[in-house]
């Protein structure tokens, strides 16, 4: 111990860390009241890593764990130690930041208060914090979160160790998206459009005038001119009820699919887009293969564990149209171009199955392009392996142009082989299948005799009004500006928002949407694994979660 505090600052009374420190604890059990050191302590130079870490080095014991986290762990070194002896320091390539996916684990495993959370950082003690349950709402693993409160505001997000999910382990993106629900563009009150301007008007007000428009637009113009379109990170409760409204006013025009291109195959798709494999085993498989997906960015925490499994032994090989940049080894990267990406599955599935007898569609699109050693290599690392086989179609094949071709030629695959198939949805996507926010089925993947308009379809300015629940029109869609074009042709435009940035010019009434740390509600994750929360906080204002404003 002495040893350790030789040159360690006494900055507890400042210290983020203090109150939840280690170093602290190990100190007070087993640490001396005096200590024998009696020289001038050594002070460390504190560098600019970044917008989310803060260094305080001098209070660096040199243990190291920053930087054994980015070599065994996130599989990108950003951090090192440089210099021996008492001249040894933490410090980043030449200057660089700390910005991977992960970086901000760091923060959790520096027992010290050496590595702190810049945005947290002087905002309350530990002791002053109450802490709540929660899930995120940002890709479809559903990572779980500890939220941490203090005066009404969120001051912090911590991982909260489940390891069916995300281990102990949190993406930045979940760590430290919070700031975004204190800040001042938040919508606290609800909003009627008075000539060119809003003004800010009662609930009672803002309800009835909503309810109105939709009434008198069914009336003269029927149902079926009316759609919604909804953010896919709303939780299942505020999906059903989303649809529950507009089939009870008689319309079927409800999506949450967004960014999807190509519906072709709506007819047979399963009840929800999810993993044959549940995550916590995706380790333990023998082989990968990443369709059309940047694994790194889409689900960083999966991320993780596919470089587990390279570590044991496996094999991944990619399929895109970018050389992206991985945080685990490939066997395989093909790089192909996006109008050949279905050929180039083809090619393989057809290398997979050896002699067995293929359809001739399938072989059509093979002939797309030429055949390689690279198909045939790919292949051979699915089909000659012991173990489990899992091919994971990604965002970029789910927004794909022909992602029904895409999703046919996997599953044709698994069928013949017995490979598992990932199809990662959304965010919450699949609690928006489940709960019958599309166009072709009601709740629990009852067939609607007749589908109404998915978003391709609502966007082609075929509808008199639009419902927009919790989504940022210039960034959601694939077709922004078909978005803004038939908004501005609408006779009528509800959105639902969280934030003043995000309400469309051309919307009539607004609704104050309260985010996720501020609504209770149930996340249904990539492995169907359903999991609920109580909101973390009181909703600021006027603003309400979604499900109560629906329920209305």
């Amino acid at each position: 111990m002495e040893f350790l505090l030789i040159n360690h600052p006494l900055d507890c009374p400042i210290c983020d860390q203090g109150g939840e420190c280690p170093l602290q604890d190990q100190a007070l059990g087993y640490g001396g009241d005096v200590s024998r050191f009696s020289e001038g302590k050594r002070v460390v130079d504190d560098p600019d890593i970044g917008p989310l870490i803060e260094t305080e080095m001098t209070r660096c014991i040199h243990c190291t764990r920053c930087v054994r986290f980015g070599q065994e762990v996130a599989g990108i070194m950003e951090l090192g130690a440089i210099g021996r002896g008492e001249d040894m320091k933490i410090a980043t390539v030449i200057g660089q930041t700390v910005d991977s996916e992960v970086s901000g684990n760091v923060i959790d495993l520096c027992p010290v208060g050496a590595l702190t959370s810049k945005p947290y950082r002087f905002s309350a003690r530990a002791w002053e914090l109450a802490s709540h349950d929660a899930i995120s709402p940002h890709d479809c693993l559903g990572s779980n979160l500890n939220i941490q409160t203090a005066h009404d505001t969120v001051k912090r997000v911590l991982p909260r160790t489940n390891e069916h999910v995300n281990e102990c382990w949190l993406s930045d993106r979940d760590r430290f998206s919070y700031e975004g629900v204190n800040s001042p563009d938040r919508l606290l009150q609800p909003l009627v459009r008075v000539g060119d301007r809003f003004e800010e008007v009662a609930w009672e007000v803002a309800l009835q005038r909503a309810a109105s428009a939709l009434s008198d637009i069914s009336k003269v113009e029927g149902p079926a001119a009316i759609g919604a379109l909804a953010s896919p990170t709303a939780t299942l409760e505020e999906f059903f009820l989303l649809q529950q409204l507009m089939r009870g006013l008689g319309s079927d025009n409800v999506d949450h699919r967004l960014r999807q291109r190509d519906f072709r195959d709506d007819s047979f798709a399963a009840l929800f887009p999810g993993t044959e494999l549940p995550v916590d085993r995706i380790q333990s498989a023998a082989s990968v293969l990443l369709v059309g997906c940047h694994l790194r960015k889409e689900l960083p925490l999966v991320a993780l564990r596919v470089r587990e499994l390279c570590r044991m032994g496996g094999q991944v090989a990619a399929l895109n149209s970018m050389d992206y940049e991985q945080n685990f080894p490939l066997t395989e990267s093909l790089v192909v171009a996006p109008s050949t990406l279905p050929a180039a599955l083809a090619r393989i599935a057809i290398a997979c199955v050896g002699q067995v007898e293929v359809p001739e569609e399938l072989r059509q699109w093979a002939e797309l392009i030429p055949d390689s050693e690279d198909f045939a290599r790919t292949a051979k690392m699915l089909s000659e392996v012991e173990g489990e086989v899992v091919v994971v179609l990604g965002q970029i094949a789910a927004q794909h142009r022909e992602a029904s071709v895409l999703r046919t030629i996997a599953s044709w695959l698994a069928q013949q082989t017995g490979i598992r198939l990932a199809f990662l949805p959304e965010a919450n996507g699949a609690a928006a299948w489940i709960a019958g926010c599309v166009p072709h089925r009601q709740a629990n993947g009852e067939e609607v005799q007749e589908p109404g308009l998915n978003v391709s379809q609502m966007l082609s300015g075929q509808l008199s009004a639009y419902l927009l629940f919790g989504l940022e029109p210039t960034m959601d869609l694939a077709a922004t500006g078909n978005l803004v074009s038939v908004l501005s042709d609408a006779a009528f435009v509800l959105s639902f928002s969280a934030f003043r940035s995000a309400i469309p010019v051309q919307a009539d009434v607004v609704f104050p949407l309260a985010p996720f740390t501020e609504s209770a509600g149930t996340y249904v994750n990539c492995d169907g694994r359903t999991q609920s929360v109580e909101a973390a906080m009181d909703p600021r204002g006027m603003a309400r979660p979604g499900w109560k404003i629906l329920r209305v």
